[in-house]
């Protein structure tokens, strides 16, 4: 019977507690000495990526160093051009045959290839010839013959405009990788991914 009572009467207290502290907090939230609560969502920080392409043609390249690679429909092997439209099917770009080397870059809009898939820059300059780009050599110029050439920008450019590129059938070899200077570059297409 003790035992009862005690219970009944700690029930009784522990009620009249509760009752007093939800009066406390509901006295405390209606008043000005209710803390403000900042409820604002956190922004997101921006974070400087490195460029991804640069990452990608680094890695294509590495996995596909002294191969010569065909193109994405069969046929052409270790031609620059194959090399390059590999690197653009890697990257999620699907292109279909557009001519040689220089007249992929002298075509471009005419050719199947789009302001939607590239952007296209004549006569680069160290500023703007950036990791990932497909760079073109036209014909008889910086070494390419009568149709030209092309790869892929490994590097951006360094303060004196030296760039790391890999291509495939330079004087004939398999794909490899060379520094140049971007004066050499006849222009360059940007893929947009």
């Amino acid at each position: 019977m003790l035992n009862g009572a005690i219970n009944s009467n700690l029930m009784e207290l522990g009620q009249a507690n509760i009752n007093s502290l939800k009066d406390s907090v509901a006295n405390l939230v209606s008043s000005s000495q209710a803390p403000k609560l900042n409820l604002k969502q956190p922004q997101a920080q921006t974070v400087q990526q490195p460029n991804n392409l640069a990452n990608k043609a680094t890695q294509f390249f590495s996995v596909n160093k002294g191969k010569g690679l065909n193109s994405p429909e069969g046929g052409y092997n270790n031609e620059c051009v194959s090399y390059l439209r590999q690197y653009w099917s890697n990257i999620g770009i699907k292109t279909k045959p557009a001519g040689d080397a220089w007249n992929i870059f002298r075509n471009f809009g005419s050719n199947g290839l789009t302001n939607k898939q590239f952007d296209k820059v004549s006569n680069p300059q160290s500023g703007n010839v950036k990791a990932g780009d497909a760079f073109f050599f036209a014909p008889n110029t910086s070494g390419a013959f009568g149709v030209g050439h092309t790869g892929v920008v490994m590097s951006n450019p360094d303060k004196n405009g030296n760039v790391q590129i890999s291509e495939s059938n330079w004087n004939g070899a398999k794909a490899g990788s060379r520094t140049i200077n971007v004066k050499a570059i006849s222009g360059v297409l940007r893929p947009k991914v």
